[in-house]
């Protein structure tokens, strides 16, 4: 009868712990915005998941989401890291994937102090050091004295990144200067918002180091320092890995 008891006690206890790793997997997926979901790429196998807490809000959480292949459940592997995205909230961006604003968000313009919403590519990290730190295995972009990032819309070189010096055409009024005084560039990664450089529709969306909390950026995504390293340290171009930013819900 003992025994009886303990294995039915064990049985219990197994079945315990498989509801909460299914609801733990289930309530992961569900993190995901359901107007975003459908856009990330089978191939894909890590995201950056950024949840900002209303669509005029500044305060978000960032979550590191890993899947073995496509049809697999997401896992969180790091976070929730305390972010700030714009200054005036959350835009719906460009993503290159057709789908339309699903009603709810304002859309992302030049200037309008909005983090675009949406599945992006991240095609580069960068910062000031002249090789990538230990660990990071993306492509690593060097952010020299005159290396630009073009946010005039009437240039031809709006939304690119370009080094100054080498521009024989230089035709833009207003850049960044990717290596500011300030240190927010000192390294981050690059988003690739509207790659199809549609003139108006938002340009250099970085992630990057914040100057606190609830201190909004101009558009992009910004963490503390050791976090940021940590992101960067983390994605593998192998993965496939995307930026996912939308609102909580």
């Amino acid at each position: 009868m003992r025994r009886t008891l303990i294995a039915t006690g064990l049985l219990g206890m197994a079945w315990l712990v498989g509801q909460a790793w299914w609801w733990q997997v289930t309530k992961v997926d569900r993190l995901i915005p359901v107007e975003l979901a459908g856009t990330i790429p089978a191939e894909t196998c890590q995201l950056v998941l950024v949840l900002a807490e209303g669509v005029d809000e500044v305060p978000a959480r960032v979550l590191l989401l890993a899947r073995e292949h496509a049809g697999k459940r997401w896992r969180i592997r790091a976070g929730p890291f305390s972010a700030n995205v714009g200054k005036n909230g959350v835009g719906w961006g460009r993503d290159g994937s057709g789908v339309p604003n699903p009603g709810y968000y304002p859309d992302k313009k030049e200037g309008d102090g909005r983090s675009p919403a949406g599945v992006f590519r991240l095609p580069s990290a960068y910062g000031t050091d002249p090789q990538a730190p230990a660990g990071v295995k993306l492509p690593w972009l060097v952010c020299t004295p005159t290396l630009r990032g073009v946010d005039d819309a009437k240039s031809k070189y709006y939304n690119q990144i370009v080094d100054e010096a080498s521009v024989p055409d230089k035709d833009w009024d207003t850049a960044e200067i990717m290596r500011r005084d300030d240190g927010a560039y000192e390294t981050g990664l690059l988003i690739d918002h509207n790659a199809a450089h549609v003139a108006g529709a938002g340009s250099c969306i970085f992630l990057h180091l914040w100057k606190g909390p609830g201190q909004g950026t101009a558009g992009c995504t910004a963490l503390a320092r050791e976090d940021v390293r940590k992101i960067l340290s983390w994605l593998d171009p192998a993965a496939e890995p995307r930026l996912v930013l939308g609102v909580a819900r």
